[in-house]
């Protein structure tokens, strides 16, 4: 079950994470536990029921990742249809403060202070520019609208924004409110944890995902769906007269494994992750989709395949030291289905896998050491190489067959110290013939070779080639076994594969990009940017990762399969550069790790950018557009301020200095304004170009909030039928702001009638219709409430609920119906 303490407020101090202005309120390690709640139970004004854990699976680290690169931009967003709010909407309310002495604002770019009525937390703007921002108050459950001229009004209130967890929302395209996260932290207010739908009207349903998500502290919308796009690469030298394209996988995709063609020229990439299970299709014309998805193609193993009669054929090794336990081959039918190709033999450490000139495969296993050969998925397979004339080396591993002469080959991955590399033979390219190995090409000491690729065509000559990991080059073998650099430079190079039709060559890099260089490429077919939202990311620093929910799903997906710091919070997605990035904050349990400013690579690891000082921590991050760059900001509260990443963020730069304490930040869609939450929740700042023309101050007038009237719930079990009036008194005369009861009716609920007030001499106020929601387990309908909006004298009144034999009632409060009312005493 998921805690329900956090660091008591002296421990919270001590860190400079709560300068945020409040960032995330970091747990308890006592890890005391929440109390259960009984069967049918209600609680008041509940939305969604305490959410449940479900402990995440260890992962495994597979290859750290490599240099990174800038990806060439993509086509312009689409801006919204509504126009930015540039103005201010409202006169103002809220007091202005001096500007801090100290507070620099670059040139051109103007600031203003103002006072909060209450403590705020996260802040956002909707697709309007209007600025949204959640209170972090125990006497506040709202988020209210402001604008840079002191403007302030409440937008929506709720349970679900009680407390003073973290909260962040994105406004959902449709218009129908927000999708919001929620830091599940009783102790500081708020029971609920997870992803919400957040209506208007304050109601909220959760989204039932995979796991449960008690540590969600950031959302941000997927602005693209592709599943490739176009980035760019430096420091690769290819042969004059080529061209190169490089493809980034996107975070939609994940880690990028092997890939092969078919005889038409499509390109197959297969996922390599703990997380993903995609058999990607690029077909000749540059469009990417999905050709299938299934469990056996999870987990980073080394996994190969070949196009058979049309069909993909993929070979697994059985790795169950990665987190899977798949092997053999498998056929992956366009319907779907998968079709096991069974072997007479034993066959462990599959690597490589090729069609044969005869039809059927050849493929190589280095446990079972030989290159074999298989006619179809019933026949039995048999070796090409017999031990009887001669060696046969060990470790086995990539194949490629030389149509021109009619010879096959084999890379020998010889590894000292590797179980699984060692065996007869030295490291090199092998040559097979009449059941014997011959070495063709043995690599020079010191270096490895890894991948073989043939091509009877193209710009890069007819030939076999391999890669070089030391030197990312791509060389190419002579029939003396010399090799000639044909390309240079690429990072991390994994498999190689030539396009049967022109020639050209693809190699994946760094498990996030394909690389195709040769002549007459085709461009990549980019989707149109999704007019309604297509998914979202968000952080969970308890349940640790970052996660891609796809809009519509319940499955979501976690992006980073290894290395994860223990502290993930604050998100921002670059447009300008299509990456996504993290904030990570260092301290107790859950946090830990290394304090910074993350990459959130599409290979599953993510590459620190920028570290906080010791015992320091970033407090929000932002990306900002127009007047700001297309960079990211991100504040240093121990600091007071807020940075500006660079080129490459290693070295960034303060934009703003002087900020008192500055935590949360947001940017508005045009560009031209930034809002920071300020001394600890306390005060916003605003800055840039044009503020707007301020509107002279009025008196700050309280918001006047409803409360509490009345509330006979309780936390035992329940029964139908009241066997006693339910009676309240009002001393003195209220607006009923809300009314409520509660149907739990055997987990039933009931789908919906009407509430009234009835005072002491009859008259009867409403009835009203109600709405519903969920209770206690997700029983539909449990909830029945209205919002009357009615101004009653005081005196006595009765709950009139048109449905008693589903109202429920315990012997706890005398057998009364359970009813809940809020409302604003007037004077």
């Amino acid at each position: 079950m998921y805690t329900s303490t956090r660091f008591p407020l002296s421990a919270l101090l001590a860190l400079s994470l709560t300068a945020c202005g409040p960032a995330p309120l970091l747990p308890n390690p006592g890890n005391s536990p929440t109390p259960s709640v009984p069967v049918g139970s209600p609680s008041p004004v509940a939305s969604s029921p305490t959410p449940q854990p479900t402990p995440s699976a260890p992962l495994v680290v597979p290859p750290a990742p490599g240099q990174s690169a800038t990806p060439a931009p993509l086509p312009t967003l689409a801006p919204s249809s509504a126009p930015p709010v540039t103005g201010c909407g409202a006169a103002a309310v809220l007091k202005e403060l001096p500007l801090p002495t100290g507070l620099t604002v670059p040139p051109g770019m103007n600031a203003r202070l103002y006072e909060t009525p209450f403590k705020v937390g996260d802040v956002f703007f909707d697709d309007q520019g209007q600025a949204q921002v959640f209170s972090s108050d125990r006497s506040k459950q709202e988020f209210s609208t402001t604008d840079a001229c002191g403007g302030w009004k409440t937008a929506v209130t709720g349970d679900l924004l009680a407390g003073i967890n973290g909260k962040a929302a994105v406004p959902l395209k449709s218009g129908d409110g927000y999708l919001a996260a929620i830091d599940y932290y009783p102790d500081g207010g708020n029971r609920f944890g997870g992803i919400y739908t957040l209506r208007p009207d304050g109601s909220s349903t959760p989204l039932k995902l995979k796991a449960d998500h008690g540590g969600t502290q950031e959302i941000a919308r997927v602005p693209r769906t592709d599943f490739l796009l176009p980035a760019e690469l430096k420091g690769v030298e290819i042969p004059a007269g080529m061209q190169m394209q490089v493809l980034r996988s996107n975070y939609t995709l994940g880690p990028l494994g092997t890939h092969f063609y078919a005889p038409d020229g499509t390109l197959y990439i297969m996922t390599s992750s703990l997380n993903r299970q995609t058999l990607l299709k690029l077909d000749p014309l540059g469009k990417a989709t999905v050709y299938g998805s299934h469990d056996l193609l999870r987990g980073p193993i080394w996994r190969h395949g070949a196009v058979v009669n049309g069909v993909p054929v993929v070979s697994m090794d059985f790795a169950p030291a990665a987190g899977v336990q798949t092997r053999g081959i498998y056929q992956f039918n366009p319907d779907g289905s998968v079709t096991e190709w069974k072997n007479a033999q034993g066959h462990d450490g599959l690597h490589d896998i090729l069609p044969a000139p005869q039809g059927g495969v050849y493929f190589s296993d280095f446990e079972n050491d030989n290159v074999w050969f298989k006619a179809d998925a019933t026949a039995a397979e048999t070796g090409t190489l017999d031990s009887s004339k001669g060696t046969i080396p060990g470790a086995l591993a990539s194949l490629a067959y030389d149509s021109l002469n009619q010879s096959l080959f084999f890379l020998n991955r010889i590894e000292a110290g590797s179980w699984w590399g060692s065996g007869p033979g030295v490291r090199g390219v092998y040559q097979i013939s009449g059941g014997l190995a011959s070495l063709y090409a043995q690599a020079p000491e010191g270096k490895d070779w890894d991948g073989l690729a043939y091509t009877d065509k193209g710009p890069h000559g007819a030939g076999l080639y391999t890669l070089e990991r030391q030197s990312g080059n791509v060389l190419k073998i002579a029939a003396d076994g010399t090799t000639t650099v044909v390309v240079k430079g690429l990072p991390k190079p994994n498999e190689l594969r030539f396009d049967p039709q022109s020639g050209n060559l693809t190699v994946v890099c760094d498990g996030q990009y394909l690389v195709q260089i040769g002549k007459g490429l085709t461009p990549l077919q980019l989707k149109d940017t999704p007019s309604s939202d297509a998914g979202w990311y968000f952080a969970d620093f308890e349940n640790d990762n970052i996660w891609y929910l796809p809009a519509g799903s319940e499955q979501e997906v976690g992006l980073l399969d290894s290395e994860i710091p223990p502290g993930l919070f604050s998100l921002a997605y670059l447009d300008s550069r299509h990456e996504l990035y993290a904030l990570n904050s260092a301290g107790g349990w859950p946090f830990g790790g290394t304090p910074g400013l993350y990459l959130i690579q599409p290979n599953g690891t993510p590459k620190l950018m920028a570290e906080a000082a010791k015992d320091t921590n970033f407090g929000g991050l932002a990306a900002g557009g127009g007047q700001f760059d297309k960079a990211l900001y991100w504040s240093y509260p121990s600091q007071n301020q807020v940075l500006k990443g660079g080129p490459d963020y290693s070295s960034p730069v303060p934009y703003l200095t002087g900020v008192p304490k500055p935590g949360y930040l947001a940017f508005n869609p045009a560009g031209d304004h930034l809002l920071v939450v300020v001394n600890e929740g306390k005060q916003l700042l605003w800055v840039g170009p044009n503020l707007g023309s301020a509107v002279p101050m009025a008196s700050p007038t309280p918001a006047v909030q409803d409360q509490v009237l009345f509330d006979n719930g309780n936390i035992q079990a329940v029964f139908n039928l009241p066997t006693s009036a339910t009676q309240f008194n009002l001393a003195q005369a209220s607006k009923i702001t809300y009314l409520q009861t509660y149907h739990w009716n055997n987990a039933q609920g009931s789908p919906g009638g009407t509430i009234g007030l009835k005072d002491s001499s009859g008259k009867l106020y409403g009835p009203w219709a109600v709405m519903t929601r969920p209770g206690q387990g997700g029983v539909p309908n449990a909830y029945w409430y209205t919002e009357p909006q009615v101004t009653l004298p005081a005196g006595t009144y009765t709950v009139v609920d048109s449905e008693p034999a589903t109202w429920s009632q315990n012997s706890a409060n005398g057998g009364q119906g359970m009813a809940y009312l809020k409302g604003i005493p007037q004077s």
